[in-house]
């Protein structure tokens, strides 16, 4: 493969758009998604497809007092894995990775920085003691659309004055969407104060408030697992949400890995950071299109690709070969 005509980045997202069914056309009409999908299985020793095709809901999102830890994440980060993998063995790889929340232990993975098995330990950790925080402390992420980030920014401020927890998990300029994280006790205030606002608001199916310091307790106890592993170098730099710096060595990237449990997922400022790399072509890895609908204003030239489908596929790996200069 010769050298690159335009600099790609890899997208890697914690959560989808699809639950149910993710995966499952992919998986019967892409032998080598559903190569590296059984391949994943085999490594781990345990099946996630059947959950990945065909639910049931309970068992991707189980009540928060409930003893079965919800496996949604699992399941997004093996079919964004196996779809990155695939992507590889057919002969282009990124510049960049970068991974949404979650997705960031998916992108370590594919860049080398731990193995599979490693890479679904450290996500289930982080949900076996999330979980019994989130019982302890009740807390939910609400989405908001319609208001500009000054105004997000000044609704969190005020219900933080008032003596209440509100913090910005993210925000999409583009989209004029963001994702705040609070107490559950404090919902009602929010709805309050946003009715002075031309506004959408959607609760989330996500337990608890995700990337606050809601989850600090749970940063302090995964903390010791994170140390006792060995992290390799990254083959490709990857643009970390705790800071939006783009990182290979292991120390700075179980740092900013770490940290990004309980801190505001830098996803935007991200984006910008690799378009200043001089990326040109994002590709999403499966099930969806979360991440590359709610990016920033990218610069004309710029592509967006999807590998959500049989056909988003074959077109982002026609359109990839050919910025690889590939045969």
């Amino acid at each position: 493969m010769g050298s690159k005509e335009k600099k790609i980045a890899f997208l890697f997202p914690g959560s989808g758009s699809q639950y149910l069914g993710m995966g499952l056309e992919l998986y019967e009409r892409v032998p080598l998604v559903r190569k590296n999908l059984d391949a994943l299985t085999n490594a781990l020793g345990y099946d996630l497809t059947e959950y990945m095709f065909r639910g049931p809901e309970k068992i991707l999102f189980p009540p928060a007092n409930s003893p079965q830890l919800t496996i949604f994440i699992e399941v997004t980060l093996a079919l964004s894995l196996a779809v990155a993998n695939s992507l590889r063995e057919e002969g282009v790889s990124p510049d960049f990775a970068a991974g949404r929340s979650m997705g960031e232990y998916s992108a370590y993975s594919f860049c080398g920085v731990f193995d599979a098995p490693l890479c679904f330990l450290l996500a289930r950790s982080y949900i076996l003691y999330g979980q019994p925080e989130c019982l302890a402390e009740p807390g939910i992420l609400v989405t908001i659309y319609g208001l500009d980030s000054g105004e997000t920014k000044g609704l969190c401020s005020e219900i933080e004055a008032e003596g209440e927890f509100c913090e910005l998990v993210t925000f999409y300029d583009k989209a004029r969407l963001g994702i705040i994280g609070l107490r559950k006790s404090s919902l009602d205030k929010l709805m309050g104060k946003l009715s002075r606002f031309r506004h959408k608001a959607v609760l989330s199916k996500e337990i608890g408030a995700f990337h606050t310091k809601l989850f600090d307790t749970a940063m302090k106890k995964i903390t010791p697992l994170f140390s006792a592993v060995n992290f390799n170098s990254s083959m490709f730099p990857i643009c970390c949400n705790y800071t939006a710096g783009n990182f290979t060595d292991p120390a700075s990237l179980k740092e900013n890995l770490l940290k990004a449990l309980a801190s505001p997922v830098k996803w935007q400022q991200s984006i910008e950071a690799l378009l200043a790399e001089g990326v040109e072509i994002f590709v999403e890895m499966a099930p969806g299109a979360m991440l590359t609908e709610f990016i920033c204003e990218l610069p004309r030239g710029t592509q967006v690709l999807r590998t959500d489908t049989a056909a988003n596929y074959t077109r982002t790996l026609e359109v990839l070969k050919k910025a690889a200069k590939c045969p």
